[in-house]
């Protein structure tokens, strides 16, 4: 979030969107990202939903560590509805 020079605004919470828990059955512990991806896609896609807003209003999405196969397959989710992201996603890889 950037403040405005003039200090006249300040940063806010406008709206919220809980995730929630989508097991696919992935057993691979060392794949974590693929496990996880279908909940992050069902959570951004909720909220975009729930707020009218698409990709083009934000300038990045950060998620939790997806690694690349988990970042794939979200990208490759919300193609697949028609729904192609046009912005960096930030992943947190540590």
């Amino acid at each position: 979030m950037i403040k405005p020079e003039d200090g006249t605004q300040k940063p806010k919470i406008t709206h919220i969107t809980v995730g929630k828990i989508l097991d696919y059955g992935i057993k691979d512990p060392n794949n974590m990202g693929a496990c996880m991806a279908p909940a992050a896609f069902d959570t951004i896609s909720t909220h975009l939903e729930d707020t009218k807003r698409d990709f083009t209003y934000y300038d990045i999405i950060v998620t939790g560590d997806l690694g690349y196969v988990g970042r794939k397959l979200l990208e490759e989710l919300f193609k697949k509805e028609g729904k192609p992201c046009h912005l960096n996603f930030l992943t947190a890889e540590f």
